[in-house]
Order: structure tokens, then C-alpha cells, then sequence
């Protein structure tokens, strides 16, 4: 059994999370310790890998392998292959236990397995295909793997083609459809990040650090700089990482890596498909598909956009304290602010005005304390000149 989870409480302001096993107690803990090396060769997180992943999808190596490369794309994208996992969000007593909320994770294996829910009186919860992430359904069918860049975009302007690869300064673009429009040139399947795919990875971290900061667990990374730097620091052309995390707290100069994806934070900001944010500002959240264009798009508030909740309006800036819990979601939005770069979440959301909005996630490369895996940008027009990261989406 690799149920593991991690419990949070509204009412604490500390970012540190307790370790919990799958009856809800710290005492039936049976994961790693810490995060980071313990959980290198431990159930997801230990499975991730850079791979390199050709414009038809197929997987043409593996990080560690004689053909890899991470600076040279003749075999493809380099990516940062997910196994597919179970998650579910206990908060079925949310309201009558003060703000507590519980994250699990846990292995397909564990299909059938029993979780106890927050409250003397409920039923548990029986682990099902139905908890399978998201981030693992492509129109509607599951996939056993999903693919997400290693690396920043960078736009190559002879091919007009969004890549994945170390060595390169990350491409800033005007607007997050011509963003789109760069990475669909891929051919089927290629779309910008997606808020499923940046939700399992918060989710990821989460249950593997057991804290909301970040920064603490992971490094810095790139948010004291004068300019965005270039990719690769934590690939083969720099600190060989392949599918480690990597960071330092001892200067905001130095670029992280969480489980392979480089500059998860920092550096530049990255746009978000699957979500737009009307001026309620209400967050409408698509489901993953490789039919673009009636998926992917700016604007877009109807089907099959689902109305989720409504977000802090936090203005020039405010720090989190509290995401959108809910049995069931899976995405993590400010909806309270009043927190601080050491409390609660520890990063902060921009929302400068109500009007329809999209996502930008992660904070630059001087936000300082208020970049981390959970900092939100929201911005009104689509004209907001940002980074972007490749994710492919496989057929089932």
C-alpha cells in the first residue's frame, strides 16, 4: 500500500503539513520521512523522468540512456514524463473541523484500498478509477502517462516552433495565443501547460515536502535576477539531475528543478491552458483535449468550461492563506488572501483588475518571496507578454 498524504488546518498559520497515513494519523505514516532523496525511488515521484518525445508522441529515450541529450532535440522534446496516480481531497467535514483539509496520493495498485475521512461518522473512501488525477484523462480517456517540458519555451524563429531544451534563453510572448499557436505547430497533441497538469504537480510536492513553502523545501530559485536566464542548469549541461529535484536557499540567482521540471517557479512566469477567470472573477476550468480549438482558448466561459470558484481579488498583490479546497477538485486557487511570504502558502496572487482574465503561474525572476509553486498572475487581456512550457497530451 503507498497511500500517503499530508493534512492542512485553516486555523494554523504555519506552512508545515503533517504526515498522515491512509486512516488519517500520523502514527500509521508509511512513506518516506523527508522529502527530496528519500523519495527518489518512492512510488510517483521515484517513477518520473526526463525522456525525450518526438512531434508524433512516441518516446525516443530516456534520461541516463547513451542517445539522451538534453540541449540537442534530434530525438525530440525533452520532457518530464508523470506516471498516472490516485488522489483524493478529504474535506467532507471541512466546515464542522475548522478548515482542516486532507491530500492523498497514492499508486494505481492501490485501486480498492480504503481511506478514513475527517469525521468519526462518515463511511471511508474506497479508492476507485474515479480518483485517477485529471492530469491522466485526454477526451475523456485515460492515458498512462503524461508529458510535460523539462524546460522554458523557447521559440525557435526559423520554424516558428515552441521547444523544450537546456541551452536556451526562455522565449517571452506578446500573448498566450500566439503562445498556443507555437506549440500546436507541433502537430496533434502539443498544447501549452495545462491547470491539470500544474495542479498535480503542486499536488505532488505537497504530499512529498509536507509544506506550502516552496521555496523552503525546494530552493529559490531564479527571483533576484535582473533578467530571465538561460535553460539547463539543472539538466546534463549543468547539475546532473534528470528526474531529481534541485535548488538552493543560499541565493535567488540559482534555478530549481522540481522532479525534473526546471523553473517550475521563477525565471519567467509561465501561461496556463484550460482556465479562464471571468470578472465575477469566477475560475472556469476545461477539461484536457487534443481537439483544439474549442477547448483551448482565450475567453472562452461556456462549454465545456465548468464554473469553479471565485478568486481572491488580491490587486497589486496580496500573499495567500487559503487555496479552494472541495472533495473531488483537483486544481489549488487563492481565494483568501492575508498571508505571508513565511505563513500559509507563502506565495503571493496579482489580480489588478475584474475583468476576464487568464493564468500565469509561478512569479518571474524578481519576484523575491512571493514566486513559488503556488504564485498566481492574473491578467485582463490577452496581450500580457510571458514565458510558456510545451506539455503533450497522448491518445488513449
Amino acid at each position: 500500500m503507498t497511500i500517503i498524504g499530508v493534512e492542512w488546518s485553516g486555523s494554523n498559520s504555519s506552512p508545515t503539513l503533517t504526515r498522515i497515513g491512509h486512516d488519517g494519523t500520523h502514527a500509521t505514516y508509511s512513506g518516506p520521512a523527508s522529502g527530496g532523496t528519500p523519495f527518489n525511488a518512492f512510488g510517483t515521484w521515484g517513477n518520473m523522468q526526463r525522456v525525450t518525445v518526438a512531434d508524433d508522441g512516441s518516446v525516443t529515450s530516456t534520461w541516463g540512456s547513451f542517445c539522451y541529450s538534453d540541449s540537442d532535440t534530434a530525438l525530440g522534446q525533452v520532457m518530464v514524463q508523470i506516471p498516472a496516480f490516485l488522489f483524493w481531497t478529504d474535506t467532507l467535514n471541512y466546515n464542522s473541523y475548522g478548515g482542516h483539509a486532507r491530500y492523498y496520493i497514492a499508486d494505481l495498485s492501490d485501486i480498492g484500498q480504503q481511506i478514513t475521512p475527517y469525521g468519526i461518522l462518515v463511511a471511508p473512501h474506497v479508492l476507485s478509477t474515479s480518483d485517477i488525477h485529471p492530469l491522466f484523462y485526454v477526451d475523456g480517456s485515460f492515458v498512462e502517462n503524461a508529458y510535460v517540458g523539462a524546460f522554458e519555451g523557447f521559440l525557435d524563429p526559423n520554424t516558428s516552433l515552441l521547444t523544450s531544451v537546456a541551452g536556451r534563453l526562455p522565449s517571452t510572448i506578446d500573448t498566450n495565443t500566439d503562445a498556443r499557436s507555437y506549440a500546436e505547430n507541433r502537430g496533434t497533441g502539443w498544447e501549452l501547460t495545462t491547470i491539470q497538469a500544474l495542479s498535480a504537480l503542486q499536488l505532488l510536492s505537497m504530499v512529498e515536502n509536507a509544506t506550502l513553502n516552496s521555496q523552503s523545501a525546494i530552493g529559490n530559485g531564479i527571483v533576484g535576477a535582473s533578467q530571465p536566464a538561460n535553460t539547463g542548469a539543472t539538466g546534463s549541461t549543468g547539475t546532473d539531475q534528470g528526474n531529481l529535484s534541485y535548488g538552493t536557499g543560499a541565493n535567488n540567482t540559482t534555478a530549481m528543478s522540481y522532479r525534473g521540471v526546471e523553473n517550475l517557479y521563477g525565471n519567467l512566469e509561465m501561461v496556463v491552458e484550460g482556465i479562464n477567470i471571468s470578472n465575477y472573477p469566477t475560475a472556469y476550468i476545461a477539461p484536457q483535449s487534443r481537439t483544439r480549438p474549442v477547448y483551448y482558448q482565450w475567453n472562452e466561459l461556456g462549454s465545456p468550461y465548468v464554473a469553479g470558484p471565485n478568486l481572491v481579488n488580491s490587486g497589486s498583490g496580496g500573499w495567500i492563506k487559503a487555496m479552494a479546497p472541495g472533495t473531488g477538485l483537483f486544481y489549488l486557487l487563492p481565494i483568501t488572501s492575508g498571508g505571508s511570504s513565511s505563513t500559509y502558502f507563502c506565495d503571493q496572487t496579482w489580480m489588478p483588475s475584474l475583468s476576464n482574465m487568464v493564468l500565469y503561474q509561478g512569479g518571474n525572476y524578481a519576484d523575491g518571496a512571493g514566486a513559488g509553486i503556488f504564485a498566481q498572475r492574473y491578467e485582463q487581456v490577452d496581450t500580457y507578454p510571458a514565458g510558456a512550457r510545451l506539455q503533450y497530451l497522448p491518445s488513449a
